[in-house]
């Protein structure tokens, strides 16, 4: 071949070799397997492939670099709530932020203000005195706060003042502390209190003080003590105490136990040594059974609320219970989602019937 160059010609040792790549313009296909001379043409198309090789791996190991920058899989799954607490909490909102959203507050009323909570940035959701207007206005947009601000008792404590279902979203224990079942309306241990009537009533309920619970038996709670009758009874609320159980799994209705102390594996932790009674390390079927065995004895009663899903695990062991104390039991049946006042009224003259007629049925 003449070189077409003035230049003299290249000389190059073409050898067999794999190809790099299944595909790609930069993969390696010999063309001869001979020593010769090649042309000016031919030698630019063969630096433009290389070149083009070349482009390509750098943009390979751009991509595997850009690959591991990205985040794992396994960081997609959602994160327990106590994983909260490893992480910086966000910045706090400018003065700015603040005030434009304290005015929409002072602005809005009941949902409208959850929804300004909801849709608010994180340093919003995170900022006391921001949560602490919202709160005070809507109780429930406490779902929306930052997660330290839920276990703040100041700002729950706002929250379940003005209204009392809030309590579901209270954090590290705040949803059975004291001051804040008062506050919320559903307590009803006060030592001093005195009731117009003795006789005692015991409340079967499902679980309504976390965050995944309805909050109907609230509602009920509340609604009982807004009657001007059933106001007069005092009343045991489940929901209001933190009591542990021998049945690992809480709520198996095959477990033996039935709340007493021949039945109860933890029967030594039951009562509290002053007083007698059951308390926090009290197991919660020994803590109910007291309970219904008073109401017994003072010619009370069982109020059992069932929801539209029906009965709980736990309630169908309490109605196994009072059956065994021979305790007489009112249970509400609804098909609504919310507790109506009339149907405080309806409870209340069912009870009623059943004193007038010296307690028979």
């Amino acid at each position: 071949l003449k070189p077409t160059r003035s230049q003299a010609p290249s000389w190059h040792t073409f050898v067999l070799q794999p190809f790099a790549r299944s595909t790609g313009v930069a993969a390696r296909i010999p063309v001869a397997i001979s020593m010769g001379c090649i042309s000016a043409k031919q030698e630019k198309a063969e630096v433009e492939a290389q070149k083009g090789e070349e482009k390509e791996e750098a943009e390979m190991e751009a991509q595997k670099v850009e690959e591991k920058a990205q985040p794992l899989p396994w960081s997609w799954i959602p994160r327990p709530e106590w994983w909260n607490k490893f992480e910086a909490p966000p910045p706090p909102p400018s003065e700015e932020q603040r005030e434009a959203f304290l005015r929409k507050v002072d602005g809005a009323w009941g949902t409208v203000v959850e929804r300004l909570l909801r849709d608010s940035p994180p340093n919003i959701k995170g900022d006391k005195q921001c949560v602490l207007a919202a709160v005070s206005k809507c109780g429930m947009a406490l779902h929306y706060a930052d997660e330290t601000l839920k276990s703040d008792k100041q700002v729950v404590l706002a929250a379940v003042t003005q209204d009392g279902r809030a309590l579901k979203f209270a954090l590290n224990g705040l949803n059975q502390d004291p001051d804040c079942l008062k506050a919320a309306g559903i307590f009803d241990e006060e030592k001093d209190k005195v009731y117009e009537r003795d006789e005692k009533v015991t409340l079967s309920v499902k679980f309504s003080l976390a965050q995944q619970s309805t909050t109907y038996a609230t509602d009920f709670a509340k609604g009982m003590k807004k009657d001007d009758y059933l106001k007069e009874f005092k009343t045991y609320n489940p929901n209001a105490w933190c009591k542990d159980s021998c049945d690992e799994n809480f709520t198996d209705i095959n477990h033996p136990c039935r709340g007493t102390s021949s039945t109860c594996g933890i029967h030594h932790k039951n009562l509290d040594p002053g007083t007698q009674r059951p308390c926090s390390t009290s197991c919660w079927r020994f803590a109910f059974r007291f309970h219904q065995e008073e109401s017994k004895e003072s010619r009370g009663f069982m109020i059992q609320v069932e929801e539209t899903a029906g009965l709980g695990d736990g309630q169908k062991i309490e109605t196994e219970m009072a059956r065994e104390a021979n305790l007489k039991v009112f249970r509400t049946y609804t098909n609504y989602e919310g507790v109506d006042g009339r149907d405080m009224g309806r409870i209340s003259k069912a009870v009623k019937e059943w004193y007038d007629g010296d307690c028979a049925n």
